[in-house]
């Protein structure tokens, strides 16, 4: 289960980067990209019309994102599926709905490591020594395959994972998870849930969601601070302390 913190949630701030406008709608649709790895991300969100409930998606136009109009995300559910380029209902949430590892009660909140490491994705490739070649490549998308598995592992969908990389970024992430709630700042950096849903249904309580889906990260507000950036020398002890994890994890299994 993901530890909560008490903080500041969804107050608005001025952005710390200039992004795109907002798009309001009421379906979400992913697509795939030339950086998607194996069946995680990353993945391409775009706002499209629907019958629910008009809100935004999530902010677009970050250093990561592809477009003014999109923006990039990854999943938070490993077990869990969406259809290719269909547009699905959806609401913005602190947790993940049904939720896989974590879950209680078929809620599973996001932890702000968690909101970090993608907050940082989202701006500054440097800040995690992310590939930022737009043009496409085995650098990025392999990257991409690393960050799927430090948001699993930060999430509890899988136990350990030999991937260096994922190691590292796992430690990164938690070395950094305070620093927006420390700063006085939205606690999640302005990363929230994208609950996909197959159905939405106008109440008089509110807005009812059936058929859930895989669900994804977004932000709707950008509270990101760029840490100062590590020495070549911390990156090359965080992915040394990530394969001594490994390694002890494998003896205790044995």
């Amino acid at each position: 289960m993901r530890k909560r913190f008490a903080g500041i949630l969804g107050t608005a701030v001025a952005l710390t980067l200039a992004i795109a406008p907002a798009v309001l709608a009421t379906q979400v649709k992913l697509s795939w990209n030339n950086y998607q790895y194996g069946n995680g991300g990353e993945f391409t969100a775009t706002a499209v019309a629907g019958g629910g409930p008009t809100v935004t998606p999530g902010i677009t136009g970050l250093a990561h994102d592809l477009s003014a109009s999109t923006f990039q995300t990854f999943c938070i559910e490993e077990t869990e599926t969406f259809n290719w380029d269909t547009p699905y209902y959806f609401e913005i949430q602190f947790s993940a709905k049904a939720g896989g590892g974590g879950a209680v009660n078929g809620v599973d909140p996001i932890s702000r490591a968690t909101a970090w490491l993608y907050a940082a994705f989202r701006n500054d490739a440097t800040v995690l020594g992310y590939d930022d070649n737009n043009l496409g490549g085995n650098n990025r998308t392999g990257d991409a395959g690393s960050l799927q598995l430090a948001f699993w592992l930060l999430e509890n969908e899988i136990t350990s994972t030999t991937d260096a990389q994922a190691n590292a970024w796992v430690a990164l992430a938690n070395a950094h998870a305070n620093d927006a709630f420390n700063a006085g700042k939205d606690e999640f950096c302005g990363v929230r849930v994208l609950r996909l849903w197959d159905t939405a249904t106008n109440t008089a309580d509110g807005w009812v969601f059936s058929g859930n889906h895989q669900d994804q990260l977004t932000m709707v507000t950008n509270d990101f601070t760029p840490p100062v950036p590590l020495p070549a020398s911390v990156w090359s002890g965080m992915a040394l302390l990530g394969g001594l994890l490994v390694a002890k994890a494998r003896r205790n299994r044995a």
